[in-house]
């Protein structure tokens, strides 16, 4: 019994713990709300003290009462005393509701920015152990062999009329690799084909063309901002965005380095996509973007040195 308990308290305690931005955030939006409602009903009450409060100024500025003019200039700034500590008691159960909620609302924002921080680290070490694993593959099997282990490359029989050497047409099996457009084994990776874009065409030369105008578009969107995420690449190419395309994008730096290419490079490959409903081949590309990883603190360090700018 005593160990049941034990654990629904350790659970209890870890879920409060897991959740305690959410739950920071919800007491300081309540807190806030409440301390404005306080505010606002103690304001009621202001009329009366400050009609109460004008009497006693009366009675303290009467020479009739009080004719030296120390005693009433003491007794007016006692009456302005207590008027304002009536005033911040009326009030100071609103400040300090909302004094608290404001707390809530910062720390929970805190724990989120440090857990964040966590994440980001987290996810730049393993794309880094991740990266030279891809390179020891290369090195060992080859590029073409490291394609088809990365992207699960397969290949499908299809038979094609083929002329023998005696001018004859005779069916010839034939193994065609395709990729299932519905697993993206890559945060880097994006297909564009008639199932994951919107703005694939049936004409083959005319997605190329569409691909390399997009690609000199985003190009000339990232001298002019600096940065790019790669979420807006997508948006742009009509494939949907996904978790990590808020992080990864391209940073435009002074010079060119072993991190910053200072370009957006598709590096579009044709290939072939299986219809994961009727399993026909259709014909698509590959898009390997070389993203620079995660830019975010690259790009928060270009909008503090763009407000340097504007202020000098």
């Amino acid at each position: 019994m005593l160990k049941n308990i034990s654990n629904l308290l350790i659970a209890t305690r870890n879920n409060i713990k897991k959740s305690s931005p959410e739950i920071g955030l919800a007491i300081g939006i309540v807190g806030i709300v409440s301390g404005t409602v306080m505010a606002c009903m103690a304001t009621t009450k202001l009329p009366e003290i400050k009609a109460e409060h004008e009497k006693l100024i009366e009675a303290a500025d009467d020479e009739q009462v009080t004719p030296d003019e120390k005693e009433r200039q003491a007794n007016h700034n006692a009456v302005n005393f207590m008027y304002g500590v009536t005033l911040a008691k009326l009030y100071l159960p609103a400040a300090l509701t909302m004094t608290a909620s404001i707390c809530c609302i910062v720390c929970s924002h805190k724990i989120l920015k440090r857990r964040n921080a966590t994440l980001l680290a987290s996810y730049t070490t393993l794309a880094g152990q991740f990266n030279e694993y891809r390179q020891r593959v290369v090195e060992k099997f080859g590029k073409d062999t490291e394609k088809e282990i990365r992207y699960n490359i397969k290949n499908d029989e299809v038979i094609d009329m083929v002329e023998d050497s005696k001018g004859k047409m005779r069916p010839k099996k034939q193994k065609v690799p395709y990729i299932d457009p519905t697993i993206i084994y890559d945060d880097y990776t994006a297909y564009f084909c008639q199932y994951t874009s919107w703005h694939w065409n049936p004409s083959e030369d005319y997605n190329r063309m569409f691909l390399e105008n997009i690609q000199n578009w985003e190009n000339d969107k990232l001298k002019a901002t600096k940065h790019l995420y790669l979420n807006e690449v997508l948006k742009d190419l009509g494939i949907s965005d996904r978790p990590s395309g808020q992080v990864l994008g391209w940073i435009k730096s002074k010079e060119a380095d072993a991190t910053h290419d200072n370009y957006i490079d598709f590096r579009a490959t044709e290939a072939m996509f299986k219809d994961p409903e009727t399993g026909a081949l259709t014909p698509g590309f590959l898009l390997d973007f070389n993203a620079d990883g995660n830019i975010l603190k690259d790009a928060y360090k270009e909008k503090e040195n763009e407000k340097d700018i504007t202020v000098i």
